[in-house]
């Protein structure tokens, strides 16, 4: 059977490799691929294009966006130059996206995270580079345990000089002790009574002590003791000690030092690292301590019980600071209105004298003929019109074509015969309504007591110089006239226009979070002042406290205005309902209006810690 099988590997691998060779009596063809697809689709192309674009209809009209997503999809990759197909692949894209997100976060409310996840990763499989839908999904993933922000600690373990510390293995039991006598006699005893062998130095004092404790372990027996005797002791071995006269000199000499590095990684700046060597100097009275910025640590010398309760202190501390996403939400609201209704009358008349005007055309035959004209009267209203379109014609005068393409009448007669021009009247019935609406959103993440900075808007350039040569040479003359001369790039400096917001959060110890806040928003004003331009601003800084989860508006800016005009015959306008009819009423009314929303979500908080670090006396 195997044999059978390998057989017919074999002869399906040599029948591959015969297709792909060229024949020997074949003439090699060089095949041309073409690098896009034709201009043209085919008409089979068209109708599928046509019917999957039918379907997606039919499918997002049902409310099934997915399916219409794909349906729309197929049709604009048959057809990719017509917009009607992108546009609905791109809005139905976006529809089904958002879909899925809110049936993620319902389900996140209701505690169903594993629908939660396959709802958000339906929406990255429509849309991979949707930010909200990647960070909802790692909100709904189960947390990983943190590694990267605990502090380490590490010894010198160099074999030529390192030594462990010694460790003294007394017996974990109580004792009672009701002693009267020589000092020496009560460290002895108090040694013995826990099986640990006690070495005097000559500098122990000899005193009367009288010592009386009930139930007591080691530690406190001992450091009762030491307190009384003024002596302290330090370990030779597990169940042996040295005990001595409590003096600076004698602990310098005879305690047993310890070097230790501590890594704090989220220590990030020369700041953080100084608060925690102040730690070490006035809490353990740690003299010798040396920090490394560049690797985020602090190396520590002290004698040994002191380290031990240095590093307990901090291995029950957590380094990492708490954090908090910040839901931005940017509401704008503007909107437009123009009304204008009535009648504007004419208010300009211009009357001028026929004859010197005709008179003055430059023509004899036709001055003769206006002359004519004008002594036997035959000029009037009926006949002006077609006298004056004839002059016009005649003579090609833009101004005089402009002047009596207005309707004018005449009164007067002979010589004083005179015409008045009659402007048009305009019937205004216009009405104009836009609104505009902008939607923001965005996340910030920050930790404690650091800030986090939005900015929506643009960076407008503002001049600030411009090069010239102040003195002309030949040399600068001569590119002046051969066209070469390159002025300098200018000087400009960029500005932010639009809005700014700057939040640093601190989590109280009831998980509220305290916000201090500060927000800017500048515009382009419309005028300028010496060539430059002017910026309105508008500044905002204070603190607010939020709970977990609750919304704040933190800004909400309204700006109105209206303008109204009355264009027409003094006093006729304003006569009740006889107004529009003489008059022409404009009416602008501009709003905006500018929301901010900031809602803070509690992702890590640190719980104190009411533990007991029993230091060394003496230390």
């Amino acid at each position: 059977m195997r044999t059978a099988l390998w057989g017919a590997i074999l002869l399906a691998a040599a029948s591959v490799a015969a297709q792909d060779l060229p024949s020997p009596n074949t003439p090699a063809v060089e095949a041309k691929v073409p690098s896009q697809k034709a201009e043209k689709p085919s008409k089979s192309e068209e109708k599928q294009a046509k019917h999957e674009f039918s379907e997606g209809m039919k499918r997002q009209k049902a409310g099934d966006l997915q399916q219409a997503y794909e349906h729309f999809e197929a049709a604009s990759r048959l057809l990719p130059k017509n917009v009607e197909y992108a546009t609905a692949r791109e809005l139905t894209k976006q529809q089904a996206v958002m879909q899925f997100i809110q049936r993620g976060n319902t389900a996140m409310e209701k505690g169903l995270t594993i629908e939660a996840q396959g709802d958000y990763r339906m929406a990255l499989q429509i849309d991979p580079d949707n930010n909200f839908a990647q960070q909802q999904l790692k909100n709904a993933l189960p947390a990983l345990p943190s590694t990267g922000s605990q502090i380490r600690f590490s010894d010198s373990t160099d074999d030529a000089e390192y030594r462990a510390p010694v460790m003294l293995a007394p017996e974990k039991v109580k004792k009672d002790f009701h002693y009267r006598g020589d000092s020496k006699g009560l460290l002895t005893q108090v040694m013995q009574a826990y099986g640990v062998t006690a070495t005097l130095d000559d500098s122990v004092p000899s005193k009367r002590v009288r010592f009386d404790l009930d139930a007591t372990d080691f530690e406190h027996a001992t450091e009762a003791a030491g307190t009384i005797t003024k002596t302290f002791w330090v370990p030779l071995g597990l169940r042996q000690v040295l005990v001595l006269a409590d003096t600076p000199a004698n602990r310098r000499d005879n305690q047993h030092m310890v070097l230790r590095t501590f890594y704090f990684p989220d220590a990030t700046t020369p700041t953080d690292l100084q608060d925690l060597i102040n730690v070490f100097r006035v809490i353990f009275d740690v003299r010798f301590v040396v920090p490394q910025p560049s690797r985020n640590s602090i190396t520590v010398r002290a004698p040994q019980p002191t380290m031990e309760a240095v590093t307990q202190f901090f291995s029950d501390l957590d380094a990492s600071r708490p954090q908090v996403a910040l839901d931005v939400s940017v509401y704008r609201v503007s909107g437009t209105l123009t009304h204008q209704l009535g009648v504007q009358p004419p208010n300009q008349f211009t009357t001028f004298n026929l004859g010197s005007v005709l008179a003055g055309l430059g023509a004899t035959n036709l001055q003769s003929l206006i002359n004519q004209i004008i002594s036997s009267g035959a000029i009037n209203q009926a006949n002006g019109t077609d006298i004056s379109a004839l002059i016009t014609q005649a003579l090609g005068n833009t101004q005089l074509a402009t002047l009596f393409q207005t309707p004018f009448v005449t009164y007067g007669g002979g010589l004083t015969l005179m015409a008045l021009t009659v402007p048009g009247t305009t019937l205004n019935l216009n009405f104009s309504k836009a609104n505009f609406q902008n939607l923001a959103h965005m996340q910030l993440r920050a930790s404690q007591n650091n800030a986090a900075t939005m900015r929506i808007g643009e960076r407008y350039p503002i001049l600030n110089a411009t090069f010239a040569p102040i003195y002309n040479t030949p040399q600068i003359s001569a590119l002046l006239r051969t066209g070469t001369y390159v002025a300098p790039f200018p000087s400009f400096n960029y500005e932010d226009l639009g809005l700014t917001v700057k939040a640093t959060p601190s989590i109280q110890g009831n998980r509220d979070v305290r916000l201090n806040l500060e927000m800017q928003m500048r515009s382009l004003g419309a005028g300028t002042s010496n060539g430059m331009p002017i910026i309105n601003n508008q500044e905002y800084k204070g603190t607010i406290s939020l709970k977990d989860g609750e919304p704040g508006v933190v800004v909400s800016y309204l700006t109105e205005s209206e303008s109204r005009s009355i264009s027409g015959i003094p006093g006729l306008g304003q006569i009740p309902g006889l107004g529009s009819a003489v008059a022409s009423t404009d009416r602008e009314g501009v709003e905006s209006e500018l929301l901010v929303i900031i809602t803070p979500h509690v992702l890590k908080v640190i719980e104190p810690k009411m533990d007991t670090i029993a230091m060394p006396r003496g230390t």
